[in-house]
């Protein structure tokens, strides 16, 4: 994954509330490719599901149950402008991930 040092795995955490959490439990993601490790998960557990589900609520209490039908669009665009502007780097992990060929992802 770019920005990881070279034969170093990344980290891949769950990202709760806000922030990244980390229960310490990983599990490696091989490439069917290769048959390396290309990055760690960070497994959730029953707290942190507990946690998401509990963020998840809270937000649609919060500003985002307020917003508007346009407001909320424009945070979307928002997010698929930046899906978009890291469109290789999804594909390259997608083809990482899965073993598919760039055409396929």
């Amino acid at each position: 994954m770019s920005g990881q040092p070279s034969g170093r795995p990344g980290l891949l955490r769950n990202y709760v509330g806000g922030e990244f959490v980390d229960t310490g439990n990983r599990f490696p993601k091989i490439s069917p490719v290769t048959g390396q490790t290309i990055f760690e998960v960070a497994e959730a557990d029953r707290s942190t599901v507990d946690a998401a589900v509990g963020a998840a609520r809270s937000a649609l209490a919060g500003p985002w149950g307020r917003m508007g039908e346009r407001e909320r669009a424009a945070v979307l665009y928002r997010v698929a402008d930046e899906l978009e502007r890291r469109f290789d780097d999804l594909v390259a992990a997608e083809v990482g991930d899965t073993g598919k060929s760039i055409s396929q992802a």
